[in-house]
């Protein structure tokens, strides 16, 4: 770090200069895998079994669909991306709620995977998420956690179509406006 004091007048001004090389970089590079544009990641229909990594820092929506990403394959760096709202992550090989993603999520796209359990730890981890697509998994009602959705302020759409409900889940949250549970058991 380097001062500098300098005479403007009757007073003096302190600066401050603090070399670049002390600060943390700003990952702005996209991922060779995919194609990056004003905040959005497509990395999509890539034969992917994990999450790049280097996704740019400013991304707000990730395009993660029709890869082969398992749950090993979100790396626990997703969370610290706080600029991303929306993740679609549907047909690829999850077979539970992921738990490594950012805070900051208000929709996630999980429809065609195989998730069978939704937890409240889960959920509580992205606690501003306002639309949740779980259609085609394998989610039946005693896998739902009974107190999973109390951390769920936000929730206004839940998708559970064609999975392995016998009831309607209960402890929903009550800011819910729509609630979608076609072709299950129930």
């Amino acid at each position: 770090m380097l001062l500098r004091i300098m005479d403007v007048g009757k007073g003096l001004l302190l600066w401050v200069v603090v070399p670049t090389l002390l600060m943390p970089p700003v990952v702005s590079t996209c991922p060779n895998t995919c194609r990056c544009d004003n905040g959005f990641v497509y990395c999509n229909d890539r034969g992917l079994t994990s999450i790049p990594a280097k996704i740019p820092e400013d991304s707000t929506t990730l395009f993660l669909q029709n890869n082969e990403i398992n749950n090993v394959g979100i790396p626990n760096q997703l969370k610290y991306l706080l600029n991303i709202k929306v993740i679609y992550l549907y047909e690829n090989a999850l077979d539970e709620f992921p738990v490594n993603l950012p805070r900051s999520l208000r929709e996630l796209h999980l429809q065609d995977n195989n998730v069978r359990a939704i937890t409240r730890d889960a959920l509580s981890r992205i606690p501003l998420l306002e639309k949740l697509h779980l259609d085609d998994n394998s989610v039946s009602t005693v896998s739902i956690e009974e107190d999973a959705f109390a951390d769920s302020k936000h929730l206004r759409l839940l998708f559970l179509s064609r999975n392995h409900l016998s009831s309607i889940p209960t402890g929903l949250p009550k800011t819910l406006e729509e609630l979608r549970l076609d072709d299950n058991r129930i």
